[in-house]
């Protein structure tokens, strides 16, 4: 299945309302974006750090998210909702973390169009607790020209992502995590 028809199959399932996400409400005019991330790697890959520009999540980052499977948060904020997450895990099976993926969303909740960006990479770039690249994400997710992002590896890990956010005060972010033959 590529990227763009997994996004769609999950924006699907939200639509149909099969998910706790599309019970996010507008409340107390916080912007809300609801984060989806579909592991379509090889193997299960672990959080590794947040990034909160505007607003927090609320309860906790998915600490884990199995292999073909997918995980949800939601994130809100008064001023908007902006942040990222990194994972990291294996390139193969059983295989030591050599992979990273960031997702990053910017829900303004002001009218202004909703981003998202993706950006992947080898794991040791993004150590936890010493992330030195946010403010050239966050200056990418801004200078992002559209609802949809990609990025992919293929010089050294192989690591794969995709992204699209849903229009909207309230809104829906979706990512695939994956990981590809390096040639």
């Amino acid at each position: 299945m590529t990227h763009l028809k997994a996004i769609a199959e999950l924006e699907k399932e939200v639509e149909a309302g099969n998910h706790q996400i599309m019970k996010i409400k507008e409340s107390g005019g916080l912007a809300t974006t609801g984060g989806w991330i579909l592991n379509f790697g090889e193997d299960t890959i672990v959080f590794q750090e947040p990034k909160d520009w505007s607003g927090s999540v609320l309860g906790d980052y998915p600490p884990q998210i199995d292999v073909k499977t997918s995980a949800k948060f939601t994130h809100q904020g008064d001023d908007g909702s902006m942040g990222a997450v990194v994972y990291v895990g294996p390139r193969k099976k059983g295989g030591s973390t050599e992979c990273a993926w960031v997702f990053a969303w910017y829900t303004p909740g002001n009218g202004n169009a909703n981003k998202t960006y993706v950006e992947v990479g080898p794991a040791e770039d993004y150590p936890k607790g010493n992330i030195d690249r946010w403010e050239i994400i966050k200056a990418n997710l801004l200078n992002a020209p559209g609802h949809t992002s990609h990025a992919i590896d293929n010089v050294k890990t192989g690591a794969e992502a995709s992204s699209s956010i849903k229009p909207g005060y309230t809104s829906v972010a979706t990512s695939v995590f994956d990981v590809v033959k390096i040639k």
